[in-house]
């Protein structure tokens, strides 16, 4: 099951969007609704690319509800309910207690879940209060199962993709070029100036597509990512500028290399 538009619309609400690449806290370029894979310094994208980066990025929340379908079986609306909640929570399986609570504790469990350093923030109260509506919404349908979701239209391929393609001879040369790239929908001008970036070394394709990204969910700890990555905390730590390797928090974006 994949998320719905509702659920996808509390996360854009309360997680923000802004077309244009910047350092987020721990210097990552980030761009979207926090995307930050293959993000470079003055990207800009459109807000319809910023939806399709973010379908892209709530992967992992999905993942981390599907697996408590066949305990739950979940419908819909208390799907993508709890994926926008593990989207910024980390996880269900504190909400779930590992899968052993009902669905109508569940629910009432979703508001507790509104504080961080140990306070209450109101914009929190308002994500879960939204979150838990959702989940409380019926899903209309004429059998006893939700219709299901659409099939998303094929994701357009971002500007670095396009030029990589380019400088492998995939479009052709020239008029011929610039044709095809147009009756695709893409911008010559804009795939050209990075194809001759990438040509001249100014920006390396081949560095970006080795260095990634690891976003913190609830238990993790630098040894874990360290092990899981095959790198060192010495390395993560001096990567994403942290001091204190006991001190990473929920939803932080860390850079492997």
């Amino acid at each position: 099951m994949r998320i719905s538009n509702a659920g996808l619309n509390i996360i854009k609400k309360y997680e923000g969007c802004r077309l244009e690449a910047y350092r987020d806290p721990v210097n990552v370029w980030t761009i979207g609704y926090g995307h930050t894979k293959g993000v470079r310094p003055g990207q800009k994208i459109t807000a319809a690319q910023a939806d399709e980066f973010l379908k892209e990025d709530v992967k992992w929340a999905e993942d981390a509800v599907n697996k408590y379908m066949k305990i739950y079986n979940f419908n819909e609306n208390q799907y993508s309910a709890l994926v926008s909640f593990a989207f910024n929570i980390g996880s269900i399986d504190q909400l779930t207690a590992n899968g052993t609570r009902t669905i109508g504790t569940i629910a009432n469990k979703i508001p507790l879940y509104n504080k961080a350093g140990g306070k209450v923030l109101a914009g929190l109260m308002r994500r879960r209060a939204e979150e838990q509506k959702l989940f409380n919404t019926p899903v209309s349908s004429t059998g006893s199962k939700p219709a299901p979701a659409p099939t998303p239209a094929p994701k357009k391929k971002t500007v670095g993709e396009i030029a990589d393609e380019v400088i492998a001879g995939k479009w052709g040369n020239g008029e011929t070029r610039k044709k095809k790239l147009t009756e695709a929908g893409y911008s010559y001008a804009e795939i050209q100036a990075e194809v001759n970036k990438r040509l001249t070394g100014k920006t390396s394709s081949s560095s970006a597509k080795k260095k990634t990204t690891y976003t913190v969910k609830k238990g993790d700890n630098l040894t874990a990512i360290a092990k899981k990555y095959g790198t060192t905390i010495g390395k993560l730590k001096a990567v994403n500028g942290i001091k204190n390797a006991n001190k990473i928090y929920i939803g932080q974006k860390l850079i492997i290399e």
